[in-house]
C-alpha cells in the first residue's frame, strides 16, 4: 500500500479564529435615565399588575414604594 499522506497541522501562531458569540458583548435596551421615565415606568407596572394584588400585597407595595 501507498503511505498515508503527510498531515499538515499549522501551528498556533499561524490559525486565524474569528470571534464567537460568547466573546461578544450583548446589546441591551437603553435604561430610563430621568427621574420621569423610572415614575412613568413605575407606574405603568403598578398599573398593569395592581388588579393581581391582594389587599396585603397592596399595603405591602405602597409601604415599599
Amino acid at each position: 500500500p501507498p503511505p498515508p499522506p503527510k498531515l499538515t497541522i499549522p501551528k498556533a501562531d499561524k490559525v486565524k479564529v474569528p470571534s464567537c458569540p460568547q466573546d461578544e458583548v450583548p446589546k441591551t435596551p437603553a435604561t430610563p435615565v430621568s427621574v420621569e421615565a423610572l415614575m412613568s415606568l413605575q407606574d405603568f407596572i403598578i398599573r398593569k399588575f395592581a388588579h393581581a394584588l391582594d389587599n396585603t400585597s397592596k399595603q405591602s407595595l405602597d409601604r415599599y414604594l
